[in-house]
């Protein structure tokens, strides 16, 4: 932390202010243009004010000022000064003002009370705000203001798959995540970090389709603003507590989940005073929220630990089963193994690590610690300087999180701590240069640390103590893995993962109005810093089946290992560099025209590993880097080998073009049309993958070694390691390699949208339009070594040895950038702002979502068939074809009953709501068994449609959700039929509503509020289902349904707000 803190502040460059255009006409009485008028727009909470002058067609622009409540000031000579309040400026908003200067003097004032109107009259981006009323006031299960991004259409179900990208709550690709406009994702992995809580988030936008130039990265951009301060103090103090007592059990738990927890906090922010030193009004202001959850949990744990009778070698208990010498395969009399049999090594073990059994089965329960105790810290400060023509800002955002985490399921085990930290920080410099150019430069820093402490610790000689061989050799004080199957099971898993990332981005913003033109150019760079630990089985990885003796814990008693495998350590440090150019020009063609035009280079540099952890491929090439390489394996330093193992490919240009055209002379009806191309980079997520593999790391699998004591004893040469690798290090047979396919590319993500924007009534926004995007140059992961299926001599035995360049290489995977995605979509929303006491937003998504591989990122599977890609082609696993949302804020009384005795009865009191409904998703069918014995993932056939009829019960369509019988067993050496996702066959959909009941309470006066929630999730206990089980050899499940989501919860809460 205090590393990035000294970075943060050596670097002192800068972010800016979420912000928004302001724009209009200034016309007199009978239409005629104004020239050279001084339009002031003074931000109220700041008294900070800004000047434009109106062009000779009598247009004005603020192209970006900082969000919030104005005043908006006009004045000419021979009119009357102009004066309109309460215009609200939100995040990436285009609001359109136009003003008629009546005749008179300027010193008479005209007060307008009509508010701008909210279409969209110079952008083709298609965006949907979310305001501050909606974030704090709507129920938000956990307080994770992203849900709410599912508000916009054109989202999924998360809220976070946008046009056609995909993102999970754990990954967001091609979605362009900002706070305060700086960027909020981790590149490694292209996930989005954490967001300030709900009181710390002033609204946030979401633009679904055709971002203009300044935006790279991605296809979709959701823009975060947090709370800053003002002259006034404000604040509030909360907590939001929930008992499992008032829960209801989800649908196929017998009882309900048990969960106390409390979230609790203060947001608040103001102008810096310091009594008798300083006064910040006007000039500088402050805000901070610390919020901490605490969630008390245990979770219900059952292991099978030996009675007493067989740690004394008794497994007469296990009749008729029979317990086997795995030294002649002859049967142990009555299942008594001789205790001079049994291992000391394990007979140790068991004394000093594994519980005694609590029934003659060997059961053992106990409850797992799994606190939930985050807390996160937000600071934002903002300085305002000339006058208000110069702003300076800054952010800290801390979150931490330290909980139990275990190693095993052995209640000795269960004494580690997991720690998960993030550092955001961001700094900027907004200028006035004059009324028509500003200029912003921004820098921040995103740090995510990770760290698994486990317990307890043993040293080495103390695992020799144990029992272990003088020649066994641990990379850490840990223990071994170990995983017992079979009738009774203990698990010992060995994952010890420190990971440091660290995400650099800066960038200049210059605009420039010159007429009719808005002139926006500037400069965007992020690099990526990436530190991995892997120490995964870095200290031996046991396998007991059961194979040897009979029982995985019989096999563990006589010492005999199925498997067992070790690896050197993998450390993994890359580094990313990512540049960018744009320039856009908005051109007002027409009054009632304006065009888009933009271009973007993009000049994402292939991440490094600063080990030149990378493989290159060429058929027959003898590498002299590592002399021992196999045939065709080369690296950084071999002639012609980039240090990346791939070449940067120069020719990114990402250009963007779009219309607004306003179809009736009040400017309320507009026809928007654009296309877009995105360049989203595949960043060090794949690079850092080279780091596991030969020669940079050595993992070594042996098959029945001759003791747990002494897995080496028979390996030629002996124990391995401690393994480092070098220009001499062994190359093993049958090793598993990855390496870049030829004329490997970035993602690229075509946009394109058409839509109509009507403004009706006061308050009433509609729009009704169609999306679409086609993604390419998706990286996709494909097994070029695969086993070939040779008639009557093929078995999962021989797997390896029917592949092309054994005896060299088992699986060797290529990313090729050859994947693709397509998505269409119909839109439509139905926005009504707060007024008479009542705030509605609507949205609506008919789409197809369809692409050819299991990951937008990657694909791990690689499809049934590596060299039949377009058999993979078919619906999205995030593909819905409905998604319907509506949210609601209702005051009540509201409308003309907010007067009268409705209003004495029930004042105070506000209902908040949000329905969602979405179609269920396509499924996906599979097999365990490798009938195809390809190695790779393999489908059924499909028969017939397996649909059955709706009108069922609600048992028979959990028994049998679709028919079993329309999906067989492939033959064998073939590939299967059925679709990576069949597009007729939909899973459950998905039916919820959340609803909030407050009062407020104003007994304190007008500055102080009292407010009591209740907040009901799932508010009618409607069970959700989840998938049906698609395996066809899992019988227990297949084509059942076992998982639900959860059933009501409900959430009290109390705030002091003033």
């Amino acid at each position: 932390m205090f590393r990035r803190i000294a970075a943060t502040i050596f670097a002192l460059s800068g972010l800016h202010a979420q912000e928004a255009r302001l724009t209009g006409t200034i016309t007199d009485p009978s239409g005629g243009s104004i020239a050279n008028a001084r339009v002031t727009a003074t931000l109220a909470g700041r008294n900070q004010s800004f000047t434009a002058l109106s062009s000779a067609e009598g247009r004005y622009q603020f192209p970006r000022l900082p969000i919030g409540d104005y005043q908006v000031r006009a004045e000419s000579e021979g009119f009357k000064t102009f004066v309109q309040s309460n215009v609200n400026l939100t995040t990436s908003a285009d609001l359109l003002l136009n003003i008629v200067l009546e005749l008179g003097s300027v010193s008479e004032q005209v007060t307008v009370s009509a508010e701008a109107s909210r279409v969209s009259t110079e952008s083709a981006t298609i965006q949907q705000l979310v305001d501050g009323a909606r974030i704090v006031d709507l129920p938000l299960n956990g307080r994770n203001v992203f849900q709410l991004a599912r508000l916009a259409p054109g989202t999924g179900e998360s809220g976070v798959n946008i046009g056609g990208g995909r993102s999970g709550s754990q990954n967001s690709a091609m979605v362009n995540v900002r706070v305060d406009g700086a960027l909020n994702i981790d590149n490694v992995f292209q996930a989005t970090l954490p967001l300030p809580s709900p009181d710390a988030v002033q609204e946030f936008t979401i633009q679904t389709s055709v971002p203009p130039a300044k935006y790279g990265y991605a296809s979709g951009v959701i823009e975060v603003s947090t709370r800053s301060g003002t002259n006034d103090l404000h604040g509030s103090l909360y907590e939001f507590f929930r008992n499992d007592k008032l829960d209801a059990r989800s649908f196929f738990n017998p009882t309900r989940v048990k969960r106390k927890r409390n979230q609790y906090g203060f947001a608040g922010g103001g102008p810096v005073w310091i009594p008798r030193l300083y006064n910040g009004r006007d000039r500088t202001f402050w805000f901070a929220n610390l919020e901490q959850q605490k969630e008390p949990l245990t979770a219900a744990t059952t292991i099978f630990v030996p009675t007493a009778r067989q740690l004394r070698g008794d497994f007469g208990e296990v009749l008729p089963r029979t317990i086997r010498d795995p030294s002649n395969n002859q049967v142990f009399p009555q299942n008594q193994i001789p205790a001079s049999r049994i291992d000391p090594l394990a007979s140790n073990f068991f004394r000093q690590y594994v519980p005694e059994a609590q029934d003659s089965l060997g059961t053992h329960r106990y409850l797992r610690p799994a606190d939930n105790n985050p807390w996160q810290i937000l600071v934002r400060g903002d300085q305002l300087l000339g006058g208000g023509k110069h702003q300076v800002n800054g952010r800290i955002f801390l979150t931490r999180f330290s909980g139990p985490t275990g190693h095993g399921n052995l209640p000795s085990f269960q004494k580690g701590t997991a720690y998960r930290d993030t550092d955001l920080f961001a700094l900027g410099y907004t200028t006035n240069i004059s009324t028509n150019k500003i200029n912003t430069a921004r820098f921040s820093l995103n740090g995510s640390y990770q760290f698994n402490d486990y317990a307890p610790k043993i040293t080495l000689d103390e695992l020799k103590r144990l029992g272990w061989a003088s020649n066994f050799y641990t990379y850490t004080p840990d223990f071994p893995a170990a995983v017992i199957s079979g009738a009774f099971q203990i698990s010992i898993e060995q994952i010890f993962i420190t990971r440091d990332y660290n995400t650099f981005a800066w960038s200049d913003d210059f605009s420039w109005i010159r007429g009719r033109h808005t002139i926006n150019l500037g400069h965007d760079g992020i690099r990526t810093v990436q530190v991995d630990n892997n120490l995964s089985r870095t200290n031996g990885s046991y396998q007991f089946s059961g194979a040897l003796s009979g029982l995985g814990l019989s096999d563990f008693m006589l010492g005999r290992p199925a498997s067992f495998r070790q690896g050197s350590p993998a450390p993994d440090n890359v580094r990313g560099l990512h540049l960018s150019w744009y320039v856009q020009d908005d051109i007002r063609v027409h009054r009632r025209l304006t065009l888009n035009l933009g271009v973007r280079y993009e000049l994402p540099l292939p991440p490094v590993a600063i080990n030149d952890a990378a493989i290159t491929y060429r058929p027959g090439a003898k590498s002299r880097i590592y002399v021992n390489a196999h045939p065709g394996m080369l690296f950084h330093g071999d002639e012609g080998v980039p240090r990346a193992g791939r070449t940067a490919f120069k020719r990114y240009f990402a250009p963007r073009a779009g219309l607004a055209w306003s179809l009736s002379k009040d400017q309320k009806s507009v026809l928007r049309a654009g296309y877009g191309i995105y360049i989203n980079p595949s960043w060090s997520n794949i690079e850092g993958q080279f780091a596991i593999y030969q020669p940079f790391t050595r993992i070594i699998d042996i098959v029945t070694p001759p003791s747990t004591a002494n897995p080496w004893a028979n390996f030629p040469g002996g124990n391995p390691h401690p393994y480092k690798p070098d220009r001499n290090a062994p190359f093993d047979e049958g090793i598993v390699a990855l390496t870049y396919g030829p004329n490997f590319r970035e993602p690229m993500m075509q946009q394109w949208n058409l839509n109509l924007q009507r403004e009706f009534g006061r308050h009433w926004l509609v729009t009704v339009g169609y999306a679409g995007s086609r993604g390419t140059h998706i990286p996709y992961l494909r097994d070029f070594n695969a086993p070939r299926f040779i008639p009557g001599a093929s078995s999962v035995a021989n797997t390896n040895q029917r592949r092309p360049l054994f005896p060299y290489f088992a699986r060797f995977s290529s990313f090729e950038s050859v994947a693709s995605s397509s998505y269409n979509s119909l839109q439509a929303s139905l926005d009504k702002r707060l007024a008479g006491g009542v705030s509605l937003l609507m949205s609506y998504t008919f789409s197809k979502a369809l692409h050819d591989m299991n990951s937008v990122l990657t694909n791990a599977g690689g499809g049934q068939d590596p060299d039949n890609r377009a058999a993979e082609w078919g619906p999205s696993d995030f593909d819905r074809t409905h998604a319907f949302t509506a949210s609601w804020i209702w005051e009540i009384p509201s409308g003309r009953f907010r007067r009268g005795p409705a209003s004495v009865l029930f004042h105070g009191w506000q209902a908040n709501g949000i329905w969602s409904m979405y179609s269920g998703a396509p499924l996906q069918l599979a097999a365990s068994v490798d009938r195809s014995l390809r190695a790779h993932p393999n489908r059924p056939n499909r028969l017939r449609d397996a649909r059955l009829p709706e009108d069922r019960s609600r048992n028979d369509r959990i028994n049998q959700y679709f028919d079993r019988s329309a999906y067989a067993a492939q033959p064998l050496g073939e590939f299967g039929s059925a679709p990576r996702a069949d597009g007729q066959l939909k899973g459950p959909g998905d039916i919820t509503v959340t609803m909030g009941i407050q009062k407020n309470f104003r007994g304190l006066g007008e500055r102080h509020r009292l407010q009591f929630r209740s907040e009901f999730f799932n508010l009618f206990n409607r069970p959700n289902f989840g998938l049906p089980g698609t395996n066809i050899d899992s019988p227990g499940n297949y084509g059942r349904i076992t998982g639900a989501a959860d059933g009501r919860i409900i959430q009290f809460a109390l705030k002091y707000l003033f």
